[in-house]
């Protein structure tokens, strides 16, 4: 698989891959995707520079397991869970003002990243 095409999907983050879920059956496992490198604070001193140098120009920062480097592009997985969350309890709307502004500076951060050459992958991540 490829990690364009995971859109919408379930995805499940290794250390080396991500693997996608089936979204009827989220035990089931409908495709992995290999060679990829997740940024976590434990990655190579070098990969850590390389990236920082790319994002501080645009006077943004590495966020941590939420982007993965794969055939040289980097990608961040913007996580769907918390927007589905808020709207299976759209009756309670008031209760989330955190989170909806959570949101809101989730979007701004996305728009930040593409300007900066980074791909956006709308995902739904379980942990």
């Amino acid at each position: 698989m490829n990690v364009k095409e995971i859109n919408g999907e379930y995805i499940k983050i290794g250390k080396t891959s991500i693997t996608v879920k089936k979204q009827e059956d989220i035990r089931k496992t409908k495709g992995v995707i290999t060679n990829c490198t997740i940024i976590t604070k434990n990655c190579s001193p070098r990969l850590t520079l390389e990236l920082h140098q790319k994002l501080s120009k645009y006077n943004l920062r590495i966020i941590f397991d939420k982007m993965i480097l794969n055939n040289g592009d980097l990608f961040y997985l913007y996580d769907l869970s918390l927007e589905d969350f808020i709207n299976q309890n759209q009756k309670y709307i008031e209760n989330f003002g955190n989170e909806i502004k959570h949101i809101e500076d989730e979007k701004i951060l996305c728009q930040k990243l593409e300007q900066a050459g980074v791909s956006i992958i709308k995902c739904r991540i379980i942990k």
